[in-house]
């Protein structure tokens, strides 16, 4: 499945505003109407109160995810991990002023690399015995820009 359709499929907009939003500039998103908007719909709170599951799930499929980033895309001693990727999230959006941010951080992760993962990222939050469609809603949201054109 391509990508937009993926973003399509978890963030519950239209293919035709996903692919909006991907042929804009990263700065373009991060001052988008309709992406402020969507993510100021997700819920902080509830994201952080459903944290710890999110970080289980993620504890058994982040190993994987660093390994192919190391074998395929030369990215080697990666920081992400089960801590990192969830805390990450509810940290970016209690703060939302400082959203792009999260693109600077991800800046030398190449967008095939994104591309490829972030289908099996939001997919394995299906295992999460609470809130996986807000969460992963919410990894689908902060990471659209980082999939966008330029």
């Amino acid at each position: 499945m391509a990508i937009n359709s993926t973003l399509a499929q978890y963030t519950k907009l239209p293919k035709a505003e996903i692919d909006r939003l991907l042929a804009l500039s990263q700065d373009e998103i991060y001052n988008d109407a309709t992406y402020l908007n969507q993510v100021r719909q997700l819920d902080a709170e509830y994201l952080y109160d459903t944290l710890p599951a999110a970080r289980d799930i993620y504890a058994q499929y982040v190993p994987q995810y660093n390994q192919i980033l190391s074998e395929r895309f030369g990215l080697h001693n990666s920081v992400m991990s089960a801590f990192t990727l969830g805390n990450w999230l509810v940290g970016f959006l209690q703060f939302p002023t400082t959203l792009d941010g999260l693109s600077k951080f991800h800046k030398r992760l190449p967008k095939d690399a994104m591309a490829e993962l972030l289908p099996d990222m939001l997919s394995v939050l299906d295992d999460m015995p609470q809130g996986s469609a807000d969460w992963q809603k919410a990894l689908a949201l902060l990471s659209l820009p980082m999939l966008s054109q330029s």
